[in-house]
């Protein structure tokens, strides 16, 4: 490790070597100190840099001839492209190929949250089972394996049983356990079926790795007390229909269990994805990191129902207690409430929670409960269609009972994630704000204590400030309702954008750990890492949303932007057409992809991908990019003519999209051009004008503006006012170098610069743009205006040049995906034709 000098001790070959960045060094001498405790060797060294052969050669040697080799794991680990650790790892798996498959060598030790599937670590690591030793508390019994391990040949496969560390029985494994590969494998392909391009190859690797070999869960230590797990109850009666009642019991003892504040609950759109699945107790409480899990059967024959329940001990696979009930129909929420009681109970808790936290305190009617249930079902699966079912379920829940809260308040949040997976990039609109609010006020007028009516009623307040009374609204609603994941997430993505990052991304962890494998709280935290330009960062957490839910199409769309992004036009293609296959009716994704059809020339791809929304249903995006179309076909009068109809201040709104699209602009620019009706133009364009363009452009989201200030700039050449455009420019220009990234706005640079006749001036603004993004140049390259005196000039004919081969390339992927039946023909007519 490049921050430290070894001391000078001798190792003999039973010695253990300790590897760890020197950000982990407290952690690494905890663990040091409890096997030196115990009469075991430790090669440890905290030594001052020193480097030099004679010390390298020493790490070598300690390496190629201790017994085992200790590697700590963290998240500091993970950040450190670089480090001499990184070197000790390469020696020690180098070695381990030389030794012998059935002895022990490598132990991977983990001391923080740093996640199993950890891509920053070499592959061999993934081939033996990983130990938690939170912040290098070392308990006894990892100190005995470490000595069994140093005194006889074991496994290469270190397995710590959770025996070990809790002094408990022989691990059992429960009846999920008959097909744990099987279901694995299952897992593996749905991840590999999506083959997001280089990012789905490598995670698909590195998943088949981890799970083929390490299946066992950790040791007890690493998995929280009072955390519990209630899995989805399986339908043993005759009627499929009664799935939804076995579900609903099961749904019903979570929502009690987690009104207690001492719980950690896992929430059920993780715990619930085992469904159906054989698969290993222990393996379900690593992934859900639950100590407990309640899980049963209901079977229902006419109006007798048959309950059975367990709760288990995931550290072990072993039962700690199993009910059987056998009741009337109208029992049900009786034995509810007694197999919630039993599980409190056997963790040593009281389930009396305070006022509230989100459990209904009046019995539902039956159906009314079960008509619940499935709208929330729908509204999980995060697509438009089951979104709108999910409301028109949960509206048929309070018809039957009017009295039922929480349904209000789940209708409220279902109205708003309809709105957001259509446009998630705008405001809810007025009308479905209303019906949202009126919701909620319902709900709390008949239950002031419940927690998910008071998120809901923040989350409807959440604007682009920070607003006490919404911040308290927020706070109440996740004192009354602890375990509320969704509630924890809505906070988070409310902090993040109005800039309190840090307490965001807290509360999406939050959620996150109570609900591991909901896609929307890892894709949330990727989008928070994208607008901070951490592009690695976010891509990760959106394969992990991918990972959890392979259907989660929001994800697929931003990968797209990714790729969009990084000039993979054909893969991006690829990609938004994917996502729009999993749900054609979220548009917001049909424009994404319109945008990429339009970059690559192919306008009647990018109409007919646009032509499926409906009129009523287009996002702002939608119109704006029919109007950048209307550039490439030529219909810039149509255009104008269609924006000079808005009235006048949605006129100036489009103009001044927060898209920072320019295309209003320039069509307005350019029908001026054409007509020679340069004052029309004019005044259409002067809500660009302002007088502090210091202030203007030190704010995001004002390209739109400085791209329609040269637009402007060139009618008042046109129109012969050459000191009024001149000055403008000029102005422009201070306030760009001042607070925009070169790189960012160079275009805004070269085009300012060609109108004042700086031709040296703009094409290195040209070539700076080119060299950082190779596509979206074709009106400027074309068929802008402000460009034509730069044609004659070689260095601009080289960046056309180079730019049609650019798109000639990504041109020839996407007609090759076409043919192999990886994106769809558009229009589909044209499949016949190519």
């Amino acid at each position: 490790m490049g921050e430290r000098l070894p001391e000078r001790v001798s190792t003999p070959s039973g010695a253990v070597f300790l590897s760890y960045a020197s950000q982990d060094a407290e952690a690494a001498s905890r663990i040091c100190d409890a096997l030196r405790a115990a009469g075991i060797e430790v090669w440890f060294d905290q030594s001052e840099l020193r480097g030099g052969d004679a010390w390298d050669q020493s790490i070598r040697k300690q390496i190629k001839t201790c017994a085992l080799f200790l590697a700590v794991i963290s998240r500091h680990t993970h950040e450190r492209a670089e480090g001499y650790f990184r070197l000790e790892w390469k020696l020690a798996v180098d070695r381990s190929h030389l030794i012998m498959a059935n002895k022990a060598f490598l132990v991977p030790v983990v001391i923080d949250e740093t996640a199993d599937d950890e891509e920053n670590v070499p592959d061999k690591f993934r081939e033996v089972q990983w130990t938690r030793l939170a912040g290098g508390e070392t308990p006894s019994a990892f100190v005995d394996r470490v000595r069994q391990l140093l005194s006889r040949e074991a496994s290469t496969t270190v397995r710590l049983p959770a025996s070990a560390m809790s002094g408990g029985a022989p691990a059992r494994v429960s009846w999920r356990s008959k097909s744990v590969l099987r279901a694995i494998v299952v897992t593996i392909l749905a991840v590999a079926v999506l083959a997001i391009g280089a990012y789905a190859a490598r995670r698909a690797h590195f998943a088949a790795v981890m799970t083929a070999v390490r299946v066992e869960a950790p040791p007890a230590s690493a998995l929280p007390a009072h955390t519990v797990a209630v899995l989805p109850f399986e339908n043993l009666s005759a009627e499929p229909s009664d799935g939804f009642l076995a579900t609903g019991i099961a749904e019903s003892v979570l929502h009690r269990l987690a009104a207690v504040k001492s719980l950690s609950v896992i929430a059920r759109t993780s715990s619930f994805t085992f469904h159906g699945r054989d698969v290993d107790a222990r393996d379900i409480g690593r992934k859900l990191n639950a100590r407990y899990l309640v899980e049963g059967s209901v079977q229902r024959a006419g109006d007798r129902l048959r309950v059975t329940a367990q709760l288990l001990d995931a550290s072990s696979g072993s039962d700690l207690w199993s009910l059987r009930f056998e009741r009337h129909m109208g029992d049900i929420f009786e034995v509810q409430d007694e197999i919630s009681g039993k599980v409190a109970d056997a963790l040593a808790v009281s389930l009396q929670a305070s006022p509230g936290n989100g459990v209904q305190r009046g019995t539902p009617k039956l159906d009314a409960y079960l008509a619940y249930m499935e709208g929330r079902s729908f509204l999980s699966t995060f697509k438009t269609a089951d979104a709108k079912a999910g409301i028109e379920r949960l509206r048929r829940a309070t018809e039957i009972d009017p009295t039922f809260a929480v349904a209000y308040a789940e209708e409220a949040h279902g109205l708003r994630l309809l709105w957001w997976l259509s446009r998630p990039d705008e405001d809810v609109d007025a009308e479905t704000e209303k019906q949202a609010a009126s919701l909620v006020d319902k709900a709390l007028a008949l239950d002031p204590e419940l927690g998910e009516a008071w998120v809901e009623r923040a989350n409807g307040r959440a604007g682009e400030a920070f607003d006490a009374v919404t911040d308290a609204d927020f706070r109440k609603g996740l004192a009354l309702a602890p375990n509320y994941a969704q509630g924890y997430e809505l906070y988070g993505e409310w902090l993040d954008n109005i800039g309190h990052t840090d307490d965001g991304l807290a509360m999406i962890e939050r959620a996150r750990q109570l609900d591991p494998l909901a896609p929307r709280n890892h894709y949330m935290k990727g989008l928070s890492r994208l607008e901070r330009d951490d592009v690695d960062g976010a891509v990760a957490l959106f394969l992990e949303a991918l990972r959890v839910n392979p259907t989660y199409h929001p994800a697929l769309a931003r990968l797209g932007q990714v790729e969009f992004a990084r000039g993979n036009l054909a893969e991006a293609v690829k990609l938004y057409e994917r996502a729009i296959a999993l749900d054609p009716m979220t548009y917001w994704m049909r424009v994404e992809a319109a945008e990429a059809y339009r970059e690559l020339g192919d306008t009647a791809a990018a109409q007919d991908v646009l032509s499926a929304i409906p009129p009523a249903a287009r996002p702002i995006g939608a119109a704006l990019w029919k109007t950048c179309l209307a550039i490439n076909l030529g219909e810039t009068q149509r255009a104008a003519t269609e924006l000079y109809a808005l009235p006048h201040g949605k006129l100036n709104a489009t103009i001044l999209n927060g898209a920072d699209l320019p295309c209003p602009s320039i069509v307005i620019r350019d029908d001026a051009l054409e007509r020679h009706d340069y004052g029309r133009g004019l005044r259409a364009l002067e809500v660009c004008l302002t007088p502090d363009w210091d202030s203007v452009l030190s704010r995001r989201g004002t390209d739109a503006q400085a791209n329609c200030a040269v637009q402007y700039a060139s009618l008042l050449l046109a129109s012969g006012e050459r000191d009024r455009a001149a000055k403008l420019l000029d102005s422009m220009l201070k306030g760009l170098e001042h607070h925009k990234p070169y790189s960012e706005v160079a275009a805004v640079h070269a085009g300012a610069l060609a109108l004042l006749g700086n031709t040296d001036g703009a094409l290195k603004a040209l070539e700076a743009a080119f060299a950082a993004q190779k596509f979206g140049w074709w009106y400027e390259l074309e068929r802008s205006p402000d460009f034509k005196g730069l044609h004659s000039e070689t260095r601009f004919r080289s960046l056309a040049r180079q730019y049609q081969e650019f798109v000639a390339r990504q041109s020839a992927l996407l007609a090759e995906m076409r043919r192999s039946g990886e994106v769809p023909y558009r229009p589909p007519s044209t499949a016949s034709v190519r």
